[in-house]
This record gives C-alpha cells, sequence and structure tokens, in this order.
C-alpha cells in the first residue's frame, strides 16, 4: 500500500522551537545511525539518508558518496515506523486504526486523537511531542 508520504517533512521538524526539538531529540536519546533521514540546517530543500556512521567520532556522518558532516549541522527526519518503535522502546501504548484516523492509548486511560486528515507519521510526530511535552516517556 502507498501511503502520501511515510515520513516527517523538514517543515515538520523546523516549525517545532530549537528548544522543544532538542528536548525531543534528548529524551528520545536520538543517535544516528545508517539509514536515516536527514536535511541540513543551512540548506533546508534535499532530504539525504545517513550512509555511514564515523566509528571513532559518532558525530560526523557520512552522506551522497562519502561527504562527512557534523551532527550538529544536522536534523534528523522519521519515518512512521521510526516513531512506532521510539515511542514503544519509551511508554507502552496501543496504536488503533479507526476508520481513517488514529487513536493512540497509553497508561491505559490517556488518548492522543489524530487530527482530521492527519497522516500516520505526522499523528505519531504530534504524539511524541506530547508524550515528552508531558514527561510521560519512561
Amino acid at each position: 500500500m502507498k501511503y502520501k508520504r511515510d515520513i516527517t517533512t523538514i517543515d515538520e521538524i523546523r516549525n517545532l522551537d530549537p528548544e522543544t526539538l532538542n528536548h525531543v531529540l534528548s529524551e528520545i536519546g536520538y543517535d544516528p545511525s545508517a539509514g536515516d533521514f536527514f536535511f541540513i540546517k543551512s540548506d533546508q530543500n534535499k532530504v539525504h539518508i545517513i550512509e555511514n556512521v564515523d566509528p571513532e567520532n559518532r558525530s560526523v556522518i557520512f552522506y551522497n558518496d562519502g561527504k562527512a558532516i557534523n551532527v550538529d549541522e544536522t536534523l534528523p527526519l522519521f519515518s512512521a515506523g521510526t516513531l512506532i518503535q521510539i515511542i514503544g522502546v519509551h511508554q507502552s501504548v496501543d496504536l488503533r486504526d479507526m476508520k481513517g484516523s488514529w487513536l493512540m492509548i497509553f497508561d491505559d486511560r490517556k488518548i492522543i486523537e489524530s487530527e482530521e486528515g492527519e497522516l500516520l507519521v505526522s499523528f505519531l510526530w504530534r504524539a511524541l511531542q506530547i508524550l515528552v511535552a508531558e514527561k510521560i516517556l519512561e
């Protein structure tokens, strides 16, 4: 099945204020690895894929046939699958499809609902931000 998109957009990441974004990345323990998507802060028009991470210095990543860049100069993009894994590592959740909309239940009582027409990846990104803001991640 083909979805409209399965990765967060540059705008979804960029529109989050830097302090909140850094807090989310810190809370989830973001650690770049091969296959991850990212964009360069100074060139926000193109998505890149990490080809490799320097084993000696994990803050250096390689992309586009061996070009090197420091992780601090980049921002990550996340696929729906990656967001499900991130949330699942930190919190026991039940994700349900409700006729084209999404529902996330956690702590057997709290619910996050998707907005009308919201794609799964956008919903998961928003839900992760809520879980971090409300200090619900374990």
